[in-house]
């Protein structure tokens, strides 16, 4: 923390501004994971080190176990924006030595508790009508942002697909492990599970791409996307952005984006209300 604390301080100009003044959210986070990397290895680009792997290995099994058969889009939704709250504060003691399954019996009324919650805005209906009910072919790029609640995204995905069969879907993950969040390889897990096995086959269809190259840094920073993430946004017709962090990244963006997150901090209350 300390090391963190000098580094931003390090002046960058005869103003007065310090390096702190001048990083984005994703550049904060990936300059405490790299000088994590110093701390443990000595190098740091010698490992892809992240903590989390555990816990977000665990927390995809924990939200598989958490899927229900027969409930609607709308609530899948908001059960996506629940459960990384859920799992967010689940001690590591009760993760480690709990089964997955046990884990989400436990959570079950948990994350239901959001199914008859009003969103502050809610553009769910247009959503509904312009991407998901519409006879026209509609390409949508999601970004995606943090591994368990990415189960529910694909989820959300897959029945989406079921029900137009014109949608075709580009998942945008994350450029690496940054705690929590769900890399090329995480979501790679994801969809070999048996569950997902209608995604596999729209995969095979040509209907679902997964872009390898993924989103650089700790959230989408468009001065540092590779070609294949900024072809992806530009090609495609809608956007649908997952996460706070790629709320911030994206705001100015010239697309249809339609976001989904939880206000987490008292600068994006002043844009969200």
């Amino acid at each position: 923390k300390k090391l963190l604390n000098l580094a931003q301080e390090i002046p960058i100009s005869n103003k007065g501004e310090t390096l702190e003044d001048n990083l984005t959210p994703s550049q904060r986070n990936l300059l405490a994971i790299q000088i994590l990397k110093i701390v443990v290895y000595g190098d740091p680009f010698s490992e892809d080190y992240n903590p989390h792997i555990t816990r977000n290995r665990k927390s995809n099994q924990i939200a598989l176990f958490l899927q229900e058969p027969n409930i609607s889009l709308r609530q899948t939704l908001l059960r996506l924006i629940r459960v990384f709250e859920v799992l967010k504060f689940l001690p590591n003691e009760a993760l480690y030595y709990n089964s997955p399954k046990s884990l989400a019996s436990d959570m079950k009324k948990r994350i239901k508790i959001f199914d008859q919650i009003s969103l502050a805005i809610d553009a769910f209906e247009e959503y509904q009508r312009r991407v998901v009910d519409t006879q026209y072919p509609k390409t949508v790029s999601c970004i995606l942002d943090d591994n368990g609640e990415a189960v529910f995204a694909l989820r959300m995905i897959m029945d989406q697909m079921r029900l137009n069969r014109n949608m075709k879907f580009i998942l945008i993950p994350r450029g690496g492990h940054y705690r929590e969040d769900a890399s090329y390889t995480d979501i790679e897990d994801i969809l070999n599970q048996p569950y997902f096995s209608n995604l596999q086959d729209y995969r095979k269809k040509g209907r679902l791409y997964l872009v390898k190259s993924e989103a650089l840094n700790y959230g989408v920073d468009l001065s540092m996307v590779s070609k294949e993430v900024a072809d992806a946004l530009l090609g495609s017709d809608i956007i649908l952005s997952i996460g706070q962090i790629n709320f911030e990244m994206l705001n100015g963006i010239k697309k249809d984006v339609f976001h989904l997150f939880v206000v987490n901090s008292d600068e994006i209350i002043t844009v969200t209300g």
